[in-house]
């Protein structure tokens, strides 16, 4: 009780006016529409670009219109409240702005391999061997962009594009990737597709269990007792919680 008066002190609850606005601003911008797969394919392809130049300016002005932040946080809320129609809609446009992102990068890469022998940069290299350490990347950011969405003084744009780092260069790679495999002379370092698609994963899972604590400790929850929203909850946490160790390990 020490420590939650504590966290109280420090970070008080939303106000409830507060938790209605960013309950249905996270239900909207959970849902998949044009303007998301629009940002998402021009995102993964400006990393591609970086990455193919080796360039992190490139890849950090990637991430800074990445449109992933919304329903990652939005999938987070659903863990938090037990509600399984938001989990579903935030869950299939995460799918869905994948596989947008995946595709866009491959078609980036086809093109280039029009005007330019591919190569392997130091940039893909470093996401093929993921380990333990980077994926503190998407929880560390989670937390982040998650608390700065719940106060307004704060940018949550910037907490934004902490979170895209850790999704959108990846997913890029690994669709460059399956475009250039077929071309390189040498062996790639670490895993050429699965490495970045497993630290896209862990990433999503970790923003997510770290987005429903922090919504959860600033009052987006339903008070009652247990029920089958929570049992529901606790399977769906326990089951995310397993996916990410195995993959870690």
């Amino acid at each position: 009780s020490q420590v939650y008066q504590w966290a109280a002190d420090v970070a008080p609850p939303m106000e409830r006016q507060e938790r209605i606005d960013l309950s249905q601003d996270l239900r909207s911008g959970s849902a998949p529409n044009l303007e998301f797969f629009g940002l998402i394919s021009a995102a993964a392809m400006l990393a591609a670009f970086g990455l193919i130049q080796d360039s992190a300016a490139v890849i950090i002005g990637a991430m800074l219109i990445a449109p992933l932040m919304t329903p990652i946080i939005g999938a987070g809320l659903a863990l938090a409240q037990g509600n399984r129609p938001l989990f579903r809609s935030a869950a299939t446009t995460i799918m869905l702005g994948f596989f947008c992102a995946l595709i866009a990068s491959m078609l980036f890469g086809w093109l280039v391999m029009i005007f330019q022998e591919p190569v392997m940069t130091s940039e893909m290299r470093a996401r093929c061997s993921p380990s333990p350490i980077d994926f503190c990347v998407g929880l560390v950011g989670g937390f982040a962009a998650t608390y700065a969405r719940t106060r307004r003084h704060l940018s949550a744009a910037l907490a934004g594009a902490a979170i895209a780092a850790a999704l959108v260069p990846p997913i890029s790679t690994a669709g460059l990737q399956l475009a250039f495999v077929w071309t390189w002379d040498t062996d790639p370092v670490g895993v050429p597709v699965l490495g970045p698609i497993l630290l896209v994963l862990v990433n999503v899972l970790m923003i997510m269990g770290g987005s429903a604590f922090v919504l959860w400790a600033r009052g987006m929850r339903t008070d009652r007792t247990l029920t089958i929203q929570d049992r529901w909850t606790v399977r769906i946490a326990a089951f995310l919680f397993t996916i990410t160790l195995l993959i870690m390990t």
